[in-house]
């Protein structure tokens, strides 16, 4: 176990990527107890064996094309339309869109790069704080991981061997509440004057028509991808494939699909597909040397031993997520994770599509905690503004981020409802 965990520190610390550090520390491992270091190659090769992770390129594929032909001007336009003229503008608009765009691309970083360009522009350009505008697009990038398709979501149910529809219908409810709660907080500041929000004229029937018009073919992207999982008609794989398909065409249709942004989009989604599935195969190979040393069941035994009360158990599990997430980035710490989060849940007589949905929710608040911070880092840098700024402009959404966390780990309803409904218990 010294080796395991020890080599996994050395790599960690001299920077490399988490994938190979999970994949070195197996192979010390398979060294020291005396195993033999094929049984690393067969983890690897059998984590890419798998329908289910298919479908990640292919959702990585459909945001990235989207993110290069238009799409996200046109969301954005539409949700300015209908909420631009409210208290709370522009920031509302924010998470509203990203909100929509959430249910095309399940990438945090596709929401922050792409859609977050935008947003930034438009509300610096309108007047807001250039700090509270890096803040609103990072909060509301936390949102692409949560609500369906998930990229996350995906990989927790290849290593739970779960049901990808039913995780995916599970996170509906939690990703609405997380950005509704937002929405609620930007109005609840700036009517108490703690933000400034400049307000933009209502806009007329005529240009909501115009603007749904615009956007009506991307709007159909999340109900063609979550309809066709969600209704049984086709697996999570085949939506992704036909969300690409989709993106495709809008590109042919909005007449901004060319072949040098289509090798764009192609080379962007190599490069994260391949740093997703290094990373699950190397958590798939570490899992398999903490199984053997009997980890999980060594910690939820130490965790249990502190407290018998169920409830006190998940509030101390929620806080060292949450800790957990603010140094190691989202998927790279649920493939870590996971082994022993499944473990206890199940101790614990929790369903595992629960578990996945609060487990990774958790982890997303890292995404703006420092240091690893990356969402919050890149929204700074956008906005061309300094961190600190954005880190204290930032510190009034982490009361919807932890309260959707406390609502999803306490009441299992909030994840269990939808999947029940539509596929039974």
């Amino acid at each position: 176990m010294l080796s395991l965990l020890g080599v996994l520190a050395v790599f960690l610390v001299l920077g490399a990527p988490i994938g190979l550090a999970l994949m070195m520390a197996a192979t010390a491992y398979t060294f020291v107890g005396g195993f033999s270091p094929s049984v690393v190659v067969e983890r690897f090769l059998g984590t890419m064996d798998s329908f289910t992770f298919l479908a990640i390129p292919f959702f990585l594929l459909a945001a990235n094309v989207m993110n290069q032909i238009g799409v996200t001007e046109r969301i954005f336009g539409f949700a300015n339309a209908l909420m631009g003229h409210l208290r709370g503008g522009l920031a509302q608009v924010n998470v509203l869109a990203s909100m929509v765009f959430a249910g095309m691309s399940g990438s945090n970083s596709a929401d922050v790069a792409g859609l977050g360009t935008i947003e930034t522009k438009a509300m610096i350009n309108a007047g807001y704080d250039r700090s509270l505008t890096a803040a609103v697009t990072a909060a509301s990038s936390t949102l692409g991981p949560i609500i369906p398709p998930s990229i996350s979501m995906v990989v927790w149910a290849g290593m739970a061997e779960v049901s990808v529809g039913r995780i995916f219908a599970g996170a509906i409810v939690p990703g609405v509440v997380m950005g509704g709660s937002m929405i609620a907080l930007i109005w609840v500041m700036d009517k108490l004057g703690y933000i400034n929000c400049p307000r933009a004229p209502k806009a007329s029937f005529g240009e909501r028509v115009a603007a749904f018009r615009n956007g009506a073919a991307s709007l159909l992207a999340p109900l063609i991808i979550l309809g066709g999982i969600l209704g049984g008609v086709t697996t999570p794989t085949e939506a992704g494939a036909m969300a690409t398909l989709y993106a495709l065409f809008l590109g042919l249709l909005y007449k901004q699909l060319t072949l040098k942004k289509l090798l764009r989009a192609i080379d962007d989604t190599v490069i994260a597909t391949a740093f997703i599935l290094l990373m699950v195969s190397g958590a798939h190979a570490f899992g398999w040397a903490v199984a053997i040393e009997k980890l999980p069941e060594a910690f939820s035994a130490g965790l249990m031993s502190l407290s018998d009360n169920k409830y006190v158990i998940l509030l101390i599990l929620n806080i060292a997520l949450a800790i957990f997430g603010m140094l190691i980035e989202g998927v790279a710490a649920l493939v870590i994770v996971a082994p022993t989060m499944l473990v206890l849940g199940a101790m614990l007589g929790l369903d595992p599509i629960h578990v996945g949905v609060f487990v990774d929710i958790n982890l997303l608040i890292g995404l703006l905690t420092p240091p690893v911070a990356p969402s919050l880092f890149i929204s700074a840098a956008i906005a061309n503004t300094p961190v600190g700024g954005v880190i204290k402009a930032i510190l009034p959404f982490y009361i919807p981020l932890f309260g959707t966390v406390l609502i999803v780990t306490y009441f299992p309803q909030t994840v269990l409802f939808l999947p029940n409904l539509i596929w039974g218990q």
